[in-house]
């Protein structure tokens, strides 16, 4: 494998996906709940070996982005450097920007998922996430998102999910005294952010969905 040319373009795309060997660096604190986000089943991500965006077949937690950018939380944007090198993650060990076989070969293998990742950190983030994904999986609702513009009823049943999820957020905050920096890793992103790759957006204080831009998800389901 060539010797990384420090160029930081790989980061700038994105933080990578955990694989299970992982989990060592949430266990020991390096990559706290704060620096980790959960993209679930059916969510359009960058699939960083074919370089396109598509939908995740599986759910999929990355280091977050910086200053609402696609940045690696961890990229020092003026000296290209990753701040935690000597323990970073397999997908950044296995990059290359020269030769991306090593990456292609354990890609999409052995992620580490919220049912592995979550026990480790609290004994009950675990349930909180399932009951959760019981109402709010995105793999379920993005077929009514696709269908909400031309179908009230999908519309109307996208709209519950909505408000189901952002209230389980702010009670799992209020109740559960789940810090808010946990939330992006035990719930993924809100449903209300996830319009936009649908060209759909809230009007009426979030009373109804009107379409807001371009439509990034493929209409394939």
């Amino acid at each position: 494998m060539s010797r990384c040319k420090a160029c930081g373009a790989c980061c700038r795309r994105g933080g990578p996906a955990l694989h299970r060997e992982d989990l060592a660096l949430l266990e020991a604190g390096i990559l706290p709940p704060a620096a980790l986000v959960t993209l679930r089943a059916g969510e359009l991500a960058r699939d960083d070996v074919r370089g396109v965006l598509a939908p995740l077949s599986g759910e999929a937690i990355t280091l977050a982005g910086s200053g609402g950018l696609w940045s690696c939380l961890y990229l020092d944007a003026l000296s290209n450097r990753c701040a935690i090198y000597a323990e970073r993650p397999a997908q950044c060990r296995a990059q290359c920007c020269e030769d991306t076989s090593a990456l292609a070969a354990m890609y999409d293998r052995g992620r580490l998922t919220r049912a592995e990742a979550l026990p480790q950190l609290h004994p009950d983030w675990s349930a909180l996430a399932g009951a959760h994904e019981d109402e709010c999986a995105w793999a379920r609702l993005a077929p009514l998102a696709l269908r909400a513009p031309y179908d009230a009823e999908a519309g109307r049943l996208l709209l519950e999910a909505v408000r189901f999820d952002q209230a389980f957020r702010e009670l799992a905050v209020e109740r559960a005294a789940v810090p808010d920096a946990a939330l992006l890793l035990i719930f993924g992103r809100p449903l209300r952010v996830l319009l936009a790759d649908f060209g759909l957006a809230f009007a009426d204080g979030g009373g109804r969905l009107v379409r807001s831009g371009l439509l990034l998800y493929p209409d394939i389901l």
